[in-house]
């Protein structure tokens, strides 16, 4: 990379640092970091669009583009939506699109991703994110060209920015010192320290974090790569079938036994439940729900593990694996139907809650992911089950963003206050600003006393101004309604 290219990456950096500072400076960056975002996906598009055509071509421009498009779709559902669960799942998935970015930049492709890759991407944009900006500072200090005097030149550049650096500390304690004998030359830097306060020391700080930051990240995405790119993946060595057959089958006598008992419960009705358990219905459905989320998560894991484990075995080896977790998928599904059935019995009991709604989306995105693990992994075709899983998780995230979860809890809420049942006012009104154009429709049809504490609680909400933003970097389409 030429010197000159690396000093518009450090201005670009600095212009990332400045603005980062202004829109940034809040307590949920929503608008603001849009803004903010959209800078850096302009900036490295731009990088790539003047980037010199003879040694630093352009690289996987399609992956490029797709990646800066899907680094927006995080922010600008932060914008969109205000419940805080979906801007804290919209900021992991902008920290892991930009590190999944940093990942194919230096040399592997989507189609390659696996899940292993993820820490490595995380760990790679950490690194450069940390040692990124002295190696940008090193190329764009530098002058083009050979000779004595170009290096003495770059040597002085560099005295006199460490000499600045290390002027610092003694000239700060002179001034105090010589302040404090002569009161004329105190007050005259007295009024030069108003200036330097410690709100100014504290935004020249940001600015500084967030330009080293953005210098390294940009960097390692901007810059073309060494040689001929990253060497091929090794050999996924690992051990027999015998490694991870007591698990897989544990777990498949497990589920055998679970299913029996789901039956018997099934059949058997709440008397049954009553007789052997002492659990009326309503208990049984609000004390399973969430472990059964948490064993499909257990088994995914416990399936990717293995297939980890067993690596590229013998082709014996592989079969026996390829059956014994497609026996495992069949008998998972089992607590993944009495999930659902459990849940809906939690709702004609106790409502529907955001909490609820999230453990369900979450168990829909792990059956997806089995799902998918069943169809490739299983079938022979491990390597399309990383990209895949890619492409589901994202699709999973924007769908959170569309349906508007909290629209969906007061929808349903309504119906089964329509319908006779208890009406929460209190938890409905603890929502976020996303809930509130389906709570003032509901008001037309919920029952007297319920209507009337909601709109109480609705004009309260009003008068307080509780949604709306407290400054312009916190704006979105929520709170502006």
């Amino acid at each position: 990379m030429s010197a000159a290219r690396a000093r518009n990456i450090i201005a670009i950096a600095l212009l990332l640092g400045v603005v980062g500072d202004i829109s940034l400076r809040t307590e949920m960056p929503r608008l603001g970091l849009l803004l903010w975002v959209v800078l850096i996906v302009s900036s490295v598009l731009f990088l790539d669009a003047t980037r010199p055509l003879e040694g630093e071509g352009s690289r996987r421009s399609f992956e490029d583009r797709l990646l800066s498009v899907a680094l927006l779709i995080a922010p600008l559902g932060m914008v969109l939506r205000d419940a805080e669960d979906l801007y804290v799942l919209n900021g992991l998935s902008m920290l892991s699109l930009g590190a999944l970015w940093i990942w194919s930049a230096r040399g592997r492709g989507l189609r390659d991703f696996e899940l292993e890759d993820a820490p490595r991407a995380a760990l790679m944009t950490a690194r450069e994110a940390a040692t990124g900006a002295p190696a940008l500072l090193r190329v764009g200090l530098a002058d083009s060209g050979d000779g004595e005097g170009v290096a003495a030149r770059a040597d002085r550049r560099r005295d006199v920015v460490v000499g600045i650096v290390l002027a610092v500390p003694p000239l700060f304690i002179a001034a105090r010192l010589l302040g404090s004998a002569d009161p004329l030359l105190g007050e005259w830097l007295g009024r030069w320290s108003a200036i330097i306060s410690p709100q100014t020391l504290g935004h020249l700080l940001a600015i500084m974090v967030i330009t080293w930051i953005a210098m390294g990240w940009v960097w390692a995405v901007s810059r073309p790569l060494d040689g001929a790119g990253v060497a091929p993946r090794p050999p996924r060595n690992g051990g027999g079938f015998a490694r991870i057959a007591p698990t897989l089958y544990g777990l498949c006598l497990l589920f055998a036994v679970f299913l029996g008992l789901q039956l018997r419960a099934l059949f058997g009705g709440a008397v049954y439940l009553a007789e052997t358990s002492g659990l009326t219905v309503a208990e049984y459905a609000r004390g399973g729900f969430f472990d059964l989320v948490a064993v499909t998560a257990v088994v995914l894991g416990v399936l990717l593990v293995a297939d980890r484990l067993l690596g590229d075995a013998r082709e014996s080896d592989a079969r026996r694996f390829r059956t014994a977790g497609a026996l495992l998928l069949m008998l998972v599904t089992v607590p993944i139907i009495s999930a659902v059935a459990r849940m809906s019995l939690y709702v004609s009991y106790f409502g529907l809650s955001i909490d609820r709604l999230n453990a369900f989306a979450g168990m829909l995105g792990i059956a997806l992911a089995l799902a998918w693990f069943g169809w490739t992994v299983l079938r022979g075709r491990r390597e399309r089950f990383g990209p895949g899983i890619l492409a589901i998780t994202s699709l999973w995230v924007l769908s959170l963003n569309l349906v508007n979860p909290e629209a969906i809890v007061v929808r349903v809420n309504v119906a089964r206050a329509t319908a006779g049942q208890a009406f929460d006012v209190a938890y409905h009104l603890k929502l976020s600003a996303d809930s509130r154009p389906a709570l003032h429709d509901a008001i037309a049809v919920l029952p007297p006393l319920a209507c009337r504490e909601l709109r109480q609680g609705l004009e309260l909400d009003r008068r307080s101004a509780r949604f709306v933003p407290k400054d312009w970097q916190s704006w979105s389409v929520p709170t502006s309604a």
